[in-house]
């Protein structure tokens, strides 16, 4: 019996003790600490994670609004300067390419026309002209580009055969080309591009300059058309 006694008496001393620490603590205004929210799901026994979130791709920008790559981002479409194959240079304008070759004849031939008398004609029965702005002592001719073609230079085909002409007035001259164009007395002849047919002379008095040439190597003024005044000389 005494025993029982001594340890009733010691589990009543201590239920006392306990009692009086919690009238302590809760006098003093302690409270017990609450469970964080982790702690909380982990006494529930769920456990979470924390959420991810993926940033955002930026937007493109609009090429529309003048955006525009920076300087070397993007690869010139020019081939390197070593590489570039350099232009062919064009021709001088003076060059001669396409210059009128003029026509050639095998022959010089005098006819005689109704209202004209005596003139030249070449191996297909065209009129030859003279041109005044031309020079006979020395020969020399003063028609080239634009007037050549209108007025298209006698050209030499080996020795023309004379018909009605003296040998002794007919010769060459070297134009600025190279080619000879055949004289007579010293003046370089020529057709006219505006002559229809053979025997035509509607070159006759064109500027005052112009004449078909007699068989002698002079102007033949014998008609000329209306408004042209004979030459003093």
């Amino acid at each position: 019996m005494g025993r029982q006694t001594r340890w009733i008496a010691a589990v009543g001393a201590i239920g006392t003790a306990a009692v009086l620490v919690w009238w302590t603590t809760t006098a003093n205004g302690a409270q017990p600490e609450a469970a964080t929210p982790a702690a909380q799901v982990q006494q529930q026994g769920v456990v979470s994670e924390p959420e991810t979130t993926t940033p955002e791709a930026p937007e493109a920008p609009d090429v529309s609004e003048g955006y525009a790559p920076p300087p070397g981002s993007v690869p010139s479409e020019q081939p390197p300067a070593g590489n570039q194959t350099p232009a062919k240079p064009n021709p001088p304008a003076d060059s001669g390419a396409g210059a009128p070759k003029g026509v050639t004849t095998s022959a010089l031939k005098k006819v005689k026309l109704s209202a004209m008398g005596e003139a030249v004609a070449d191996s297909e029965g065209f009129l030859l002209y003279r041109f005044d702005k031309d020079t006979a002592k020395p020969p020399k001719s003063n028609c080239a580009g634009e007037c050549a073609k209108k007025w298209p230079p006698v050209l030499a085909q080996g020795k023309p055969t004379l018909e009605g002409v003296d040998p002794s007035l007919v010769g060459t001259v070297k134009r600025s080309d190279g080619t000879e164009q055949v004289t007579l007395a010293g003046w370089p002849l020529y057709r006219f591009a505006g002559d229809p047919k053979p025997g035509a002379w509607k070159g006759q008095g064109l500027q005052g300059v112009w004449f078909v040439v007699a068989p002698d190597g002079k102007r033949n003024v014998s008609c000329l058309p209306k408004g042209v005044t004979p030459p003093q000389s």
